[in-house]
């Protein structure tokens, strides 16, 4: 996502400063701040238009590229309407970026705080407990706490797993009160945003629907 991003300001500023979109690969191409990753993706896009593939079928070819980056790219015809696609793009995929990083703000919190009480748990049973057991003849139990500290380990390894496998976990968020609203209302402005992109690229409403469709199915 954030290659996506970086490539995307780039091409930006050389189609902003006149150039058409395949000259402005060549100069990014020889930029040393690209990594070897997006050096070879470029490549090979610049050799199959170099060949005489079509520039739409040569951007559809590079697998690398998000669905939408390369269909909305293809579509467009001048310098002006390639700029408002890029706009958007950039717009998405730093909203995509955004949320990722909130949602793992949020996990951070109750990882460390869980860490935490796993360490003093620790702390109390083979340090304090023994001494108090020592001195004063006293025992204590640590059962029901290891219970609790199980059960909140299998529900965090529920939720990584659930964050892997999206289906899953759209279907459990679905289920959930007041949570889904929030949820449904999101996945909905990924819906437009995404059709938007393809209905300024040039395709009807119709077909946008299904490509952006194709690209939340393919997500899950």
């Amino acid at each position: 996502m954030k290659e996506h991003i970086k490539l995307i300001k780039m091409i930006k500023a050389f189609i902003s400063s006149g150039l058409n979109f395949y000259e402005a690969i060549l100069y990014i191409r020889e930029n040393q701040e690209i990594s070897e990753r997006i050096k070879i993706v470029l490549d090979l896009l610049i050799n199959n238009i170099k060949i005489g593939i079509p520039y739409k079928k040569a951007m559809e070819m590079n697998t690398f590229f998000d669905y939408e980056l390369r269909k909305s790219l293809s579509k467009v015809s001048d310098n002006n309407e390639l700029l408002k696609v890029l706009n958007r793009l950039e717009s998405i995929y730093e909203n995509r970026l955004k949320n990722a990083q909130d949602v793992k703000n949020m996990m951070a919190y109750p990882i460390l705080l869980f860490s935490a009480l796993i360490s003093l748990l620790l702390f109390l049973q083979f340090i304090i407990v023994p001494i108090f057991r020592d001195n004063f003849h006293t025992n204590f139990n640590f059962i029901t706490s290891w219970i609790l500290v199980g059960i909140m380990i299998f529900t965090i390894t529920t939720i990584i797993f659930l964050f892997k496998n999206k289906k899953r976990f759209d279907n459990l968020i679905y289920k959930l009160p007041f949570i889904n609203k929030f949820y449904k209302k999101y996945a909905l402005l990924e819906f437009v945003e995404t059709t938007s992109i393809f209905i300024e690229s040039g395709d009807t409403t119709y077909e946008a629907f299904e490509k952006s469709s194709e690209i939340i199915s393919s997500k899950n």
